[in-house]
């Protein structure tokens, strides 16, 4: 230990030297002091923005997998809605098939309604000359015209 240290009391000398060493730079001047305080104020400026870039990596590793998340569950909505709309509209599919037998037993009945119409229209225009007479003869013939009780 150099003569111009002065002893630290309740530090037995011995401790006292090796606390120099492993703080020489109190020892070398404040350009070396300086120096180490930058060094130091970087690694800490350094491990807070490997914090925060590590934070923002994990957040957004998060925020990707629960967008695929819910496209997951969107692409399964979208298959069933596929599937339904080519059940409708292909040959074959059920839905198709069952708007076939609707649309049939639509227009089977507007021709029996039709056939109806066309037979008491022949009917009633072979014994009235007036139109309006042979449209209340129409209307009475198919059950259209008024009821009375």
């Amino acid at each position: 230990m150099s003569d111009d240290h002065q002893h630290l009391p309740g530090i037995p000398p011995g401790q006292e030297r090796e606390m120099h060493e492993l703080h020489d730079i109190h020892d070398s001047g404040p350009a070396k002091a300086r120096a180490v305080l930058w060094s130091r104020i970087f690694i800490v400026c350094l491990a807070i923005f490997s914090v925060l870039v590590t934070g923002l990596l994990l957040y957004s590793t998060l925020l990707i997998r629960q967008t695929q998340v819910v496209n997951a569950e969107r692409a399964q909505d979208t298959q069933s809605l596929t599937e339904q709309i080519r059940s409708c509209t292909s040959p074959g599919g059920k839905c198709y098939e069952r708007g076939q037998k609707q649309t049939a037993k639509a227009v089977g009945a507007i021709g029996v309604v039709n056939r109806k119409s066309a037979a008491a229209a022949a009917t009633c225009a072979q014994t009235r000359s007036e139109y309006a007479a042979i449209l209340r003869c129409i209307n009475h013939t198919l059950g259209l015209g008024r009821r009375t009780p």
